[in-house]
């Protein structure tokens, strides 16, 4: 069936779940809460489409020293684009693509020492020239290696990861991972695909921010072949940062610079391998 949301949801410590709905209608700001007190129970949308113009937030922080919940989301904003997204974790599943009128935060709860965003298929998120941003050690990860596409359209926004020590596809490697519309990629960590699947950053500007960076289309070196890829503008948080850039795309990937590189602050540059770089 479908549903209407229309006031917040608090509970105890008890879950949240949606998952014999198959549209959810925003008809206010909503928030879910699962953790009035003690452990935080766990919130399920992940076969929901929500729409309608208004801002979703969700916590399943424990309360304290409390277990953190996890949240399973369905495609966002596929009709009528929401507003705001705020998800406070100890992990995400994103069974769909997320479009989105404003700022849109996965934030890794108090009490964890890190929270996965995991891809469980090809999934797009898009805002309208606003900030993304994954919190420190928030990781992004695909289900199954080389095989979930990850694409964000952020306009003249910003799409942040820094500052993250667990990266980008570093347990499973994501498949085609593009980052596009003009804006900043704040990038800190590793950043790994998967052969056949290509990097694609030509239409942003990466900022190395929190740390150096590393790009790796091999799987770690398990896929020596690679893949291509392609870099626009590549610069650094602050010169005293001495930030560095390794970039691998194996025996058979291209690298492709087209924008200026250290044009602000970046230290090194090192292509580790490639078939050609131009």
């Amino acid at each position: 069936g479908t549903g209407q949301l229309g006031a917040a949801i608090s509970t105890d410590t008890g879950d949240i779940d949606f998952q014999n709905t198959s549209a959810i209608t925003l008809a206010a700001d909503i928030t879910l809460d699962t953790a009035d007190t003690g452990n935080a129970g766990s919130v399920n949308l992940g076969s929901s489409t929500i729409n309608g113009g208004q801002s979703l937030t969700v916590d399943v922080a424990g309360v304290g020293a409390n277990v953190d919940g996890t949240v399973s989301l369905g495609t966002i904003g596929n009709s009528s684009a929401i507003e705001a997204l705020n998800i406070t974790s100890a992990g995400v599943t994103l069974n769909g693509s997320v479009t989105g009128n404003a700022d849109i935060d996965f934030i890794t709860a108090d009490g964890a020492a890190a929270s996965t965003v995991t891809a469980a298929s090809d999934i797009t998120i898009t805002t309208s020239n606003d900030t993304i941003t994954f919190g420190t050690n928030t990781s992004i990860q695909g289900t199954t290696a080389g095989q979930d596409d990850i694409t964000f359209n952020i306009g003249s926004g910003t799409l942040s990861v820094d500052g993250n020590t667990n990266g980008i596809g570093t347990t499973t490697p994501v498949g085609t991972f593009i980052v596009t519309g003009g804006g900043t990629f704040q990038f800190g960590g590793s950043l790994v695909s998967q052969a056949l699947n290509t990097v694609d950053l030509s239409n942003v500007t990466t900022v190395l921010d929190g740390s150096n960076g590393d790009i790796d289309t091999t799987a770690g070196g398990n896929l020596p072949g690679g893949s291509d890829i392609f870099l626009g503008p590549v610069n650094a948080d602050a010169a005293a940062n001495n930030r560095n850039l390794s970039i691998t795309a194996g025996t058979g990937g291209t690298v492709s610079f087209t924008g200026t590189v250290g044009d602000n602050n970046l230290d090194d540059v090192t292509v580790v391998s490639a078939r050609e770089v131009r």
